[in-house]
């Protein structure tokens, strides 16, 4: 299509599935540039940042930020398909790839991935996930999906329970979905 598309004289651009690349990359050391913007304003410090890991894109822009400003904090992605080591590797190449001149040492130890929430895989839901997605609905009026976004919110909370995290601010990306919260919908 993109062969099509040039020889029509069009100049197409092409963005892989998940925004995975550079490009995506960028958008997320944006996001971290944001995010590290809005704790100047208000004083706060986000000592967690969780969200869900697909692409691995999310992730690498996030842990590329990072290293970009020098700060200190978990920055923890909630895979929802993938598996380690492969899970790990991909968000790896994908900082390595943008952040050329990263330290190896750093890229291994900011790199936080886990892969203890998937369930059945991507796409596959459970009951837990499906009661966490009601709950933050009711009670907190945020919509979230059973493949990335209500997956990674259960997983996080997992996560903040199994390490005893506690008195840490904690900042979830709420990456989208929203299409996929209706059709979730019919399951509520």
């Amino acid at each position: 299509m993109i062969q099509t598309l040039k020889d029509k004289g069009k100049k197409p651009f092409f963005i892989p599935g998940g925004g995975h690349g550079n490009t995506g990359t960028q958008a997320y050391v944006n996001c971290y540039k944001e995010i590290c913007e809005y704790e100047k304003k208000s004083g706060i410090h986000f000592d967690y940042i969780f969200f869900a890991s697909g692409t691995g894109t999310t992730h690498a822009g996030l842990v590329c930020g990072q290293i970009m400003n020098g700060d200190d904090r978990h920055i923890v992605g909630i895979s929802i398909a993938r598996q380690n080591p492969r899970g790990r590797q991909v968000v790896m190449d994908s900082i390595r790839e943008y952040c050329t001149e990263a330290d190896e040492n750093q890229v291994e130890r900011l790199t936080e991935f886990t892969d203890k929430y998937t369930g059945d895989g991507y796409g596959q839901n459970s009951k837990a996930i499906t009661d966490t997605i009601k709950k933050s609905m009711i009670k907190y009026g945020i919509p979230m999906d059973s493949t990335y976004t209500g997956k990674a919110f259960y997983g996080m909370s997992q996560y903040i329970e199994e390490n005893s995290i506690s008195d840490k601010t904690i900042l979830f990306i709420h990456t989208g979905g929203t299409p996929l919260f209706f059709d979730d919908m019919r399951d509520m």
